[in-house]
């Protein structure tokens, strides 16, 4: 699939107040993936068809995260990326993270991992926490051996590369959009 550099489509954006830490403000993002990952998916998840998202331009989301961030007076915030593979946009995702810096924002990951390794690869030292979901790990409830090829691979590239405990294997796939 080809994505667009500094687009993300957007199913759902929401904010909240970290419990925990009152400074934080958690934005969740739920982004609209490709039409043949969602048919092969439908099964294993429980997520919409392909209507209801929005495209927005990177410096767009960047503005909106930097207007609700202002309206909660939050001094810390940490946006987590979901959907059934937020990586098939590492590129926008990459350059959100680029163009923000300075902010100092936590960026989290969930994913299954199926994306292609350079999709990893572009967000692989950028990400603070990833959230894996083991849906794909397991051959034995697959059809499309090339997603449980990349999710097993990328799984070890990540794993090589990245501090441990900045990775996180989800118990329940149930908890894919709600997690984190």
């Amino acid at each position: 699939m080809i994505t667009s550099k500094t687009i993300i489509p957007v199913y759902n954006l929401s904010c909240e107040r970290d419990e925990l830490n009152y400074d934080m403000l958690n934005i969740k993002i739920i982004v609209k993936n490709n039409k043949e990952l969602m048919a092969f998916c439908h099964d294993k998840l429980d997520y919409n068809d392909d209507t209801g998202y929005q495209n927005y331009e990177i410096n767009e989301l960047i503005h909106i995260i930097q207007n609700v961030s202002e309206c909660f007076k939050a001094s810390k915030v940490c946006i987590t990326f979901s959907g059934i593979e937020p990586l098939i946009y590492a590129d926008a995702i990459k350059q959100l993270i680029d163009l923000t810096k300075q902010y100092r924002w936590t960026i989290n990951i969930i994913t299954p991992l199926i994306c292609e390794i350079e999709d990893l690869c572009l967000v692989l030292d950028k990400i603070n926490n990833w959230y894996i979901v083991p849906t794909f790990l397991d051959k034995k409830d697959l059809h499309n051996n090339l997603y449980f090829d990349n999710a097993r691979t990328n799984l070890s590239i990540l794993s090589d590369c990245i501090d441990k405990s900045k990775l996180n294997i989800t118990a329940n796939n149930n908890n894919l959009y709600s997690f984190a």
